[in-house]
């Protein structure tokens, strides 16, 4: 009889760590800032009397303490007993533009006519002509109509008169196209064209003003133009653009997006679009907030910005802090660890509050619904596959410190 002698069998296996990259991927709702996901920022219906029966708020002013609210063309401003009609009627949603007139107010125009809101209430404007786009800069009150840039007489902006020390115009002709927004920065006036940005710099007399080409870009969504001080923002047909900073991890959501009306503001050094983005069955309509290191994209169709105020569904309503209100997600980008078949054994998550978690593969999924606390939590997931990714879901505020996947490909030899 003859015997062989076998040798064993011996696994080979190849380990793999993951983390995920929070910055990165698709984000709806999460505040993105420092490599982490915060549920921080939500919305609230503003506690603003009852508008009359049949009313449907489109959009809502805010000037010297009062409220006017838009819709259909008409004008409801607040009172003491609620909102009543306004003889101040538009021809379609004005643009407006922040001025002092004694206190703080609000210019309104819809390129027919000007009414200011005040601690007075709503009244029509006959000193002030129509316009554009207007701004308050180095003291006076600019308006912009086609080509022309109209200023006032520093420190009264109903004084329009034509003289040294006092109003005047520019006519200022351009490849460019016309004015569609001016928005005031720290070190000059920002000029939105119909397809480019200026800068007009000088303050005081008339005859320090300059105005010099800053870019040429694809046409601009005028509405949305806005400046923190610093850096000028807006929305053009080839998507997001912000001058004189980076643009934010979101821009590309925003590139070739069919847009219905878009609007843009800054408020508490923030800048908030209101737009719609690409999605997979075409666009979505999204909220974005877009700070100096942090930006969050709630998932809400908007209409009206002004401020931090919008309108959704005929009411009123606002960002909050707390979170409230907005559902959230993320997605990561799909990864392939091995460049072929191996097996994600586990997941490990740094998170707050109750999320879903989603891990997806060519071959399947597995689904996690868990209650975090800040502390690691693993999980196992013996997911085969050769193409991996993630999704997390949250319904309430929640946070995301860290993800981490652990891959494994074993061979026999």
């Amino acid at each position: 009889m003859r015997f062989v002698q076998k040798q064993p069998l011996a696994l080979c296996v190849q380990r793999r760590r993951e983390e995920a990259d929070l910055s990165a991927g698709v984000a709806f709702g999460f505040t993105r800032a420092g490599g982490a996901l915060r549920g921080d920022i939500g919305v609230r219906r503003l506690p603003l009397p009852a508008l009359p029966a049949g009313v449907r708020a489109e959009a809502a002013f805010f000037g010297g303490g009062k409220c006017a609210v838009y819709s259909g063309g008409q004008m409801y401003v607040q009172g003491e007993e609620g909102f009543s009609l306004s003889s101040v009627a538009f021809s379609r949603l004005p643009v407006h533009a922040s001025v002092y007139d004694g206190e703080d107010a609000l210019l309104l125009s819809d390129g027919q006519k000007c009414a200011l809101l005040s601690s007075s209430g709503l009244a029509e404007e006959e000193g002030i002509s129509a316009f554009a786009a207007a701004a308050y800069f180095g003291d006076r009150l600019w308006l912009a109509s086609g080509i022309r840039l109209t200023y006032g007489a520093p420190d009264d902006i109903r004084d329009f008169s034509q003289a040294h020390g006092a109003g005047g115009y520019i006519d200022a002709p351009s490849p460019m196209g016309e004015i569609v927004a001016l928005a005031a920065g720290s070190d000059g006036l920002f000029v939105f064209r119909e397809r480019g940005l200026q800068l007009l710099a000088g303050r005081g007399e008339e005859r320090g003003f300059s105005l010099r080409d800053l870019l040429s870009c694809a046409p601009v969504y005028g509405a949305t133009a806005a400046c923190d001080g610093e850096r000028a923002f807006w929305l053009a047909q080839d998507g997001l653009h912000v001058y004189g900073g980076d643009p934010p991890a979101s821009a590309p959501l925003f590139a070739g997006a069919a847009q219905a009306s878009p609007r843009g503001s800054v408020y508490c050094g923030r800048y908030l679009l209101q737009a719609d983005v690409r999605a997979e069955c075409g666009t979505r309509s999204v909220l974005a907030v877009f700070g100096e290191e942090e930006e969050c994209v709630l998932p809400l169709a908007a209409e009206g910005l002004c401020g931090s105020a919008f309108c959704a569904g005929g009411e009123v309503f606002a960002l909050s802090a707390g979170g409230g209100g907005v559902r959230r997600s993320w997605e990561s980008a799909a990864s392939v660890p091995f460049g072929d078949r191996c097996t994600l054994e586990q997941v490990r998550i740094r998170a707050k509050g109750n999320i879903e978690l989603r891990a997806k593969s060519d071959e399947g999924e597995r689904i996690f619904r868990i209650s975090c606390d800040g502390r690691v939590r693993p999980l196992r997931a013996a997911l085969a596959g050769r193409e991996f990714s993630f999704l997390v879901r949250a319904d309430t505020p929640a946070e995301v410190g860290a993800l981490e996947a652990f891959y494994e490909r074993g061979k026999t030899v």
